[in-house]
C-alpha cells in the first residue's frame, strides 16, 4: 500500500556548528487512500535517535514531546513544519552540511516502510540588529 503515501519536500537546516547535536526534519505526507494511515517510526543513520515530535505551547512555554504515532488522514495530508509536528534527530553523528542530503526510512501502519532523501538547506541565522 506504499503507493498511497507520498512524501513531499523533506528538508532540514544545516548545522551552525559541530556543537549542535540535534536537528528537526520537516515534510508533507500525503495519503491518497480511502482510509487513514499513521506514521509509526522513523529510522536513519545520521543521528543516535530519530523520533516524531509535536511542538506545543503550555502556559506560554514551548514544549516538544515525542508522539507514539502521527495520523495521516484519508485523502488528506499531514504537515510536518516549524512550530508543529516534526521529526527530531537526536545526537547527530556529524554536522549537517548545506547542499548535502541523507536518507530516512518512515514506517507507516498500513503503507509499510518508505525511504526518502532529506535535503539539507541553509542554516537558520538570526538577523543582527543595527543600533
Amino acid at each position: 500500500m506504499a503507493e498511497n503515501i507520498t512524501i513531499e519536500e523533506p528538508w532540514t537546516r544545516a548545522s551552525l556548528s559541530s556543537a549542535v547535536k540535534n536537528a528537526a526534519v520537516y515534510m508533507v505526507i500525503a495519503n491518497d487512500a480511502e482510509t487513514p494511515d499513521a506514521l509509526l517510526k522513523v529510522e536513519g543513520t545520521v543521528a543516535d535517535r530519530t523520533e516524531v515530535h509535536e511542538m506545543t505551547f503550555v502556559d506560554d512555554i514551548m514544549r516538544m514531546n515525542e508522539v507514539e504515532s502521527l495520523e495521516v488522514p484519508a485523502k488528506g495530508t499531514a504537515f510536518l513544519e516549524p512550530g508543529g509536528y516534526h521529526i527530531m534527530l537526536l545526537g547527530l553523528k556529524e554536522p549537517l552540511k548545506q547542499g548535502e542530503s541523507f536518507d530516512l526510512k518512515l514506517t507507516f501502519e498500513k503503507a509499510g516502510t518508505l525511504s526518502t532523501s532529506v535535503e539539507i538547506r541553509e542554516p537558520f541565522v538570526k538577523e543582527k540588529h543595527q543600533h
